[in-house]
């Protein structure tokens, strides 16, 4: 049942993002000249350009290379092992030569999927923590839905640039194709498109911590106590990271952090320093109150709070007890 709910709730998030972009489209370009057409083209151009070559500005931004089987042989049975349950190719292993307990999936438009794990990763969680993580990311390739957030992402852009031309007409011409048009339909379009812009962003936001929860789902069915072993793994990573923040020594990029496991710029406001064992950990961080601020916070993450994912993963693993 509870995947069917998040399944039908990420199928309505796309339905209101899509359908709302198109009418706005439809809206606006009926006020503005041939320039928009070509600015659109553009953009998705770009993005789709961006969407191609993204693969190898991960690789080269988190030092990524595959991850050879002698050197972590249980990781690939891992892969292997979840790639018949859940009916794809097995993605190719990969490790990104960061401190920073992290992992991400990742892949081209046409080349093969890949599931990577940190250095720091592999130092900080035992085997089964491991395990779940990776359980977790091949979860994102199974549902696709890496690619299918770098797509989404072109039209907010879109708004973005009509609002530029919006207003760089205004500025130019005064006011438009002919004498009859008034400069405020420009203004207006401008902060319209502005408008979108915002909500289309936020709607994505929200989209993108839908995935992790149903990452985190297949994690925790698709593996043997797979929910308590997660768990446990996401604390430590909070925790852990939260000691890196305090040393400056940070891996956030703002464009590419949806794919990891965990946003690592939420750490400060999901998890205090702690030393526990991971029971005591995952304890602690489940008794937090969430405050407004925490959740105005969430709003504008591509992850999920904290707080709020643990005491969903405990409801899974109560639930696949009984």
């Amino acid at each position: 049942m509870y995947k069917i709910k998040l399944y039908s709730t990420m199928i309505g998030t796309l339905a209101i993002f899509i359908g709302l972009s198109t009418l706005a489209i439809i809206m606006l370009s009926d006020y503005l000249g041939w320039g928009l057409y070509m600015g659109i083209t553009l953009a998705v151009l770009f993005n789709l350009i961006q969407w191609i070559l993204a693969p190898k500005i991960i690789e080269s931004m988190y030092k990524v290379k595959p991850l050879p089987r002698d050197d972590a042989p249980y990781i690939h049975e891992v892969v292997e092992k979840l790639s018949k349950k859940m009916g794809i190719k097995k993605p190719e292993v990969m490790i990104a030569d960061i401190d920073v307990p992290n992992a991400f999936a990742y892949g081209g438009v046409f080349g093969k999927k890949k599931v990577a794990v940190t250095r720091g990763l592999l130092n900080t969680l035992d085997k089964n923590e491991v395990e779940a993580v990776v359980g977790h990311e091949m979860g994102h390739v199974a549902h696709r839905d890496v690619s299918i957030m770098m797509f989404l992402s072109v039209l907010p852009s879109v708004f973005y640039l009509i609002s530029r031309m919006a207003l760089y007409q205004l500025y130019f011409t005064g006011g438009g194709r002919d004498r009859d048009s008034s400069p405020l339909i420009f203004v207006a379009i401008g902060i319209l498109s502005l408008v979108f812009y915002f909500i289309l962003n936020l709607i994505l936001l929200g989209f993108s911590r839908l995935r992790e929860y149903y990452a985190d789902y297949e994690a925790a069915t698709r593996i043997e106590q797979g929910a308590e072993k997660l768990m446990h793994a996401l604390a430590k990573i909070a925790a852990y990271t939260e000691q890196k923040y305090k040393k400056k020594e940070t891996i956030t990029s703002s464009s590419f952090k949806a794919l990891l496991i965990a946003d690592p710029d939420t750490y400060r406001v999901d998890s205090r320093a702690l030393y526990y064992k991971e029971d005591k950990l995952v304890e602690d961080i489940l008794k937090r109150r969430l405050t407004l601020m925490d959740r105005l916070f969430e709003l504008f993450s591509t992850h999920p709070n904290m707080v709020k994912r643990l005491r969903r993963l405990k409801q899974l693993a109560e639930a696949t007890a009984t």
